[in-house]
């Protein structure tokens, strides 16, 4: 609701050409993550309320509103015949590397905090992490995940040990 009717841009863009908050799921807004504005606000936001040393970056939760954008789908490395949620890791540890460079530029010992979770918990195919000493992951793995093996990928993504907390969704 806060930047809504401002800065529409930030938001993701549905399918059907239309960014903003799904009815009912405003709690869950999804950004545009190519959006270089969505970073300038977080860094904004952050840098006015004290630079914090821990700057949280968890996306919300939820399935709906994972931005279509063509920059958005340029960042998704998809395997042939997959589906649009089949692995969005890359388009998040893009934005999560361009959020810790800024912050990183403000504040040399911040960490930057996100998940690994939904559709963006498997290890991503093209990223690295480029920042692993600036950056807290809590991953989430469901029970029906390999996360032993994720885990190993994400290791060879440049996951750290000690920059990692599990935190496991065994309900699904």
């Amino acid at each position: 609701d806060r930047y809504l009717k401002d800065h529409p841009e930030y938001f993701g863009l549905d399918p059907y050409g239309r960014r903003g908050l799904h009815e009912g799921r405003s709690g869950r807004a999804k950004l545009c993550l190519s959006n270089d504005g969505c970073i300038d606000q977080i860094i904004s936001n952050w840098t006015s309320s004290g630079t914090n040393r821990f700057l949280n970056i968890c996306p919300n939760d939820g399935s709906l509103g994972f931005c279509h954008c063509e920059k958005c789908l340029a960042l998704d490395e998809r395997r042939p015949g997959e589906g649009f949620y089949a692995n969005l890791t890359d388009r998040y540890l893009n934005f999560w590397n361009r959020v810790t460079a800024r912050a990183l530029a403000v504040r040399s010992d911040v960490k930057v905090v996100t998940y690994i979770y939904s559709y963006y918990r498997h290890p991503p195919r093209r990223e690295k992490i480029q920042f692993p000493d600036s950056m807290l992951f809590g991953i989430v793995p469901s029970g029906l995940d390999d996360y032993v093996s994720d885990l190993e990928n994400w290791k060879k993504a440049g996951l750290k040990g000690g920059t990692f907390f599990m935190r496991p969704n065994f309900t699904a």
